[in-house]
């Protein structure tokens, strides 16, 4: 591509083209917003991504959950991304997107640098509180992160 900058969504590489680590795509494919290839990863023609567009990791013991009262026993544990990678793979899933489950910048962080981790998460929908005076000055620091290019929206919580 000839720069260090992510994709943006709906633009797509021509034939021939490469991205800065060197992965190439082949004509016509495109990567959806904050998408990124993995060293030596290609995308192949033909294949259609499916992305599973909200998922959520937690862990119950870290406050987080609070919402997850023994109603809810049956889910009421860990959930990481290696409990959710066989079942993607089961299901034709290529990519998801990982949706915050709490009002917290540092889960934001957390999941940031989760998705940087993994091969399979392809986005990321943080928290910042949007009231705050400084968001702008927040959600830059976010995207200057190395791994910033991931977050690809914002979701404020308007319950408690």
């Amino acid at each position: 591509m000839g720069s260090d900058r992510p994709l943006v969504a709906g633009e797509q590489l021509v034939a021939g083209e490469q991205l800065v680590a060197g992965e190439q795509l082949v004509a016509g494919k495109q990567l959806v917003a904050g998408e990124q290839l993995v060293a030596g990863e290609q995308l192949v023609a033909g294949k259609q991504l499916v992305i599973d567009g909200h998922q959520h990791f937690w862990d119950p013991a870290d406050g987080s959950c609070g919402w997850m009262t023994e109603d809810y026993a049956a889910i009421r544990r860990v959930f990481s991304p290696d409990d959710l990678k066989p079942a993607l793979a089961a299901a034709g899933v290529d990519k998801t997107v990982l949706v915050q489950t709490w009002h917290s910048l540092d889960e934001t962080l957390a999941f940031l640098e989760t998705a940087n981790r993994t091969d399979f998460v392809a986005g990321v929908v943080g928290w910042v509180d949007l009231t705050d005076p400084g968001v702008a000055a927040t959600l830059s620091e976010l995207k200057a992160r190395p791994d910033g290019c991931t977050l690809v929206g914002i979701r404020h919580l308007v319950h408690n």
